[in-house]
């Protein structure tokens, strides 16, 4: 979420390594690992789940299922997921595709989010981390000795053969900068996108899409959109949100957002989200600072809250993300420039300098 995420969680401590993934094909028959008609089957193992994190799976399965042509259906199958929270692991898995009779799929407490699970979900639809691309070299520089990890470590690095691409690779390729970025617990534009080219969802429809959306396959009359857009055919702001003018004068405007807290002090299952759009007269490049006023959240991938600002020419990919630290300067060209604010506990307040060049 989705924008997802490897979750490998070392002694306690999750590791976030990217978001996005694409399909791998495994043998002649590449029909053979899709699920027919478009529907997965699962089932919750009342042995071995944990109920305290059906709240995360069932909303996870929302977020897809209300994004692409993807059912979930507790329908007795011939294949079917068995939902389970393994307790000798204490992290996440699942296999990948469609695959056998009562299919492996094991989320605990360690992972817990709609977007942890709806990576897991992900895998059981066919695809596998992006990190693991066959043209991952472009994007990432590996700095660590492969051979020195354990086996099972090992694999999840590994580049497999014979994948499909069907979305560009979306973290923001060598910068430095987007280290912040990577593995945010956030499903991506491109994570539906991918999903309905490989399930081959489509609209018969003539709803014109503005700002790189397309027909949404769940809802025909509607539109999925980037991050930032909104109404039917995404020619809107998302809401909530407000919209202000650059001027050549330094402008500031407060961005808060309170989450609160699940369970007393524990984090929400999903995020809240705040966008504002800053607009600027033609042919001129919007500046903008990010200060951050409330407590530090210093997470891996800035996966509890902070803000991005949409600076690729593509914004459909995600641009750098901030959380904590001092906020450096960025430019953009597009006017409006989205700034989107994000948070799943507790209370985040940010201040957004912006002015436009002279």
């Amino acid at each position: 979420m989705i924008p997802l995420l490897l979750l490998l969680c070392l002694q306690g401590n999750i590791a976030r390594i990217i978001e996005k993934r694409q399909v791998f094909q495994r043998g002649p028959d590449h029909e053979q690992f899709k699920w027919p008609n478009n529907t997965v089957h699962y089932y919750f193992d009342d042995n071995q789940f944990d109920p305290s994190m059906t709240e995360a799976v069932l909303r996870a399965m929302e977020l897809l299922s209300t994004h692409t042509c993807i059912k979930f259906s507790t329908e007795p199958s011939d294949v079917m997921i068995r939902m389970e929270s393994d307790p000798r692991q204490n992290f996440c898995y699942a296999e990948i595709g469609h695959v056998r009779p009562h299919q492996k799929f094991s989320f605990v407490s360690a992972c817990y989010s709609s977007g942890a699970a709806a990576h897991e979900l992900i895998h059981s639809l066919g695809f596998i981390h992006t990190h693991q691309r066959s043209d991952r070299d472009q994007y990432l520089d590996f700095r660590m000795n492969l051979e020195d990890m354990s086996p099972d470590m090992r694999d999840q690095y590994k580049i497999y053969e014979g994948q499909t691409l069907y979305v560009p690779y979306d973290y923001g390729s060598k910068n430095i900068r987007m280290t912040d970025t990577m593995g945010t617990e956030m499903l991506a534009f491109y994570d539906y996108l991918m999903i309905n080219k490989y399930y081959e969802c489509s609209c018969d429809t003539d709803l014109k899409c503005q700002n790189h959306g397309y027909p949404n396959p769940a809802n025909c009359s509607q539109c999925n959109c980037p991050y930032g857009y909104g109404g039917d055919d995404c020619s809107r702001r998302a809401e909530p949100g407000q919209t202000v003018m650059a001027t050549v004068e330094p402008q500031t405007v407060t961005i808060k957002l309170d989450a609160g807290y699940r369970n007393g002090d524990e984090r929400q299952v999903d995020f809240i989200y705040s966008y504002l759009w800053i607009e600027a007269p033609a042919n001129k490049s919007i500046v903008t600072r990010i200060e951050l006023v409330s407590k530090e959240k210093c997470f891996p991938g800035c996966s509890r809250g902070g803000v991005e600002i949409k600076t690729n020419d593509d914004d459909r990919l995600t641009s750098r993300r901030f959380c904590c630290g001092t906020g450096q300067f960025d430019r953009s060209f597009h006017s409006p420039t989205i700034v989107m604010a994000y948070n799943s506990v507790g209370v985040d307040e940010y201040i957004i300098h912006y002015r436009h060049d002279p």
